[in-house]
């Protein structure tokens, strides 16, 4: 679970501070040559503590994670294994074992937790959006974003192989 969570928020503070960085850059310069500026270039700085508020809210999504986890080990009386784990394609942040669907710091799903599971189509103007919709045994219905159609199918496949 730990490695999951590590390399969710790894990801995550890369692209955080990567933003954070070019919009510091952006309102130095402008802050620096802008004649009329009413604060000083230093104000700029203000990016980074809201690049740690967003950082906050992945720090967040990661201990639902651990809790959503949690919930589903004493439920079923299992501990949380990744046993013959492999990412849905290289990169990837979505993981399935023998028993887990994971999505790394966002959710991770017991076989066994899943009651329904459905792929969902919904068409934008820039495309096709995937989204998961699963039921758990206990009522509760989750939604995720899946990046294609052979994503969606391949977390599909693992869950009809139970």
């Amino acid at each position: 679970m730990k490695k999951y969570i590590k390399l969710f928020l790894k990801r995550r503070l890369l692209i955080v501070f990567i933003s954070s960085t070019v919009l510091f850059i952006l309102f130095f310069f402008v802050l620096s040559f802008c004649k009329s500026a009413v604060y000083p270039p230093s104000f700029a700085l203000w990016v980074y503590v809201l690049a740690m508020v967003w950082y906050g809210f992945y720090t967040i999504l990661a201990l639902r994670f651990k809790a959503l986890i949690k919930r589903q080990e004493k439920q079923f009386g299992i501990i949380f294994n990744d046993t013959n784990v492999m990412a849905l394609y290289p990169k990837s942040d979505t993981f399935l074992s023998d028993d887990w669907l994971i999505f790394a710091g966002k959710t991770a799903f017991y076989r066994q937790y899943i009651s329904c599971m459905q792929v969902i189509l919904k068409q934008t103007n820039m495309g096709n959006d995937y989204y998961l919709k699963i039921q758990a045994v206990d009522g509760k219905f989750f939604s995720i974003h899946i990046d294609s159609n052979s994503s969606a199918q391949k977390i599909k496949k693992w869950y009809d192989c139970k």
